[in-house]
């Protein structure tokens, strides 16, 4: 059930084909299907799609990681694009993609490749901070992202292809973003400032890696929780902004969920610009839930449950 004052619990992924991407989180993770049917009308109307609309969508757990899931939303009867299609890493706008550790990233890789993934690099060693991870940047369908991270010293139950951990946003200006999660959100920063990574995750051209650097934000609900947030803002290189695209019915990673209070939702929707809502929906298996939408000034949706 929903975890209430803890980090983000669930990952919202608009997609072109609910079977094929039941498929790969099987095959990646042992992943398994907790609920598939019809999404409660009450929710497209509270994203604004019209009366034509419907979507069917999957709830899917990773083994062994009950109380986080990902939830997976096929639109019909609506006109749709890819949020992020062909984009590059450093066009700005909704999110990314989302950071999952690994304890073989050699045989996740191998295994994303041969259901037709693909990769923004091969695998290499990224040194952030105190933390050192082998990495690589998975590419799937609907411009969909993941990034892998095995530590070098795996955790105890770290799983092959397990529930994310990062929402990561590329954006135009860090400060806003950061203004919003913390003075919005109320959310705290765990790291703020400059990186230059030598790694080169995202297939730049060869000669710029080492040389780019980025302002990076790392922000959470609280310190011990599992749902973080990555904000980066991209210098030297500049790409498209794509941020008015990430919205339903479009495809790609459409939101990131957090449980609250009702007193925190209250201050949030005092304090932010509100998208929609509250509004009574059925989020199954989980119940019946009263639902807030607010955007980043980036274009990435944070939705607030109140269980």
């Amino acid at each position: 059930m929903w975890q209430r004052d803890t980090g983000w619990q669930e990952a919202v992924i608009s997609v072109g084909d609910l079977g094929r991407w039941i498929e790969a989180f099987a095959a990646l993770g042992d992943w398994t299907v907790q609920h598939r049917g019809a999404a409660d009308r009450r929710l497209l109307a509270h994203w604004q799609l019209g009366s034509g609309a419907t979507a069917e969508e999957a709830v899917l757990r990773a083994p062994g990681d009950e109380p986080r899931w990902i939830r997976l939303v096929r639109f019909d009867g609506v006109a749709r694009t890819t949020m992020r299609g062909g984009a590059q890493a450093w066009d700005t706008g909704g999110i990314f993609s989302l950071l999952i550790r690994t304890r073989a990233i050699e045989t996740v890789l191998a295994k994303a490749y041969e259901i037709g993934w693909n990769s923004f690099n091969d695998i290499d060693v990224m040194r952030f901070s105190t933390h050192v991870n082998r990495n690589v940047v998975l590419r799937a369908p609907d411009g969909v992202c993941f990034g892998l991270y095995e530590a070098e010293k795996p955790a105890p139950g770290t799983q092959m292809f397990g529930m994310p951990f990062t929402a990561q946003m590329m954006v135009r200006d860090s400060r806003a973003s950061r203004a919003f999660f913390v003075d919005k959100l109320g959310w705290g920063t765990w790291y703020d400032g400059e990186a230059t990574l030598a790694i080169n995750q995202f297939n730049m051209p060869a000669n710029y890696a080492g040389r780019v650097p980025k302002n990076v934000v790392l922000a959470h609900a609280r310190p011990e929780a599992y749902g973080q947030v990555e904000i980066v803002q991209w210098r030297i290189f500049t790409g498209r902004d794509l941020a008015s695209r990430c919205r339903p019915p479009n495809r790609g990673h459409l939101a990131i969920r957090w449980a609250v209070d009702s007193d925190v939702a209250a201050a949030i929707r005092h304090r932010s610009e509100v998208l929609s809502g509250p509004t009574s929906v059925a989020l199954a298996p989980f119940g019946e839930a009263r639902l807030t939408t607010v955007s980043s000034p980036a274009g990435a949706l944070i939705e607030l449950i109140e269980a």
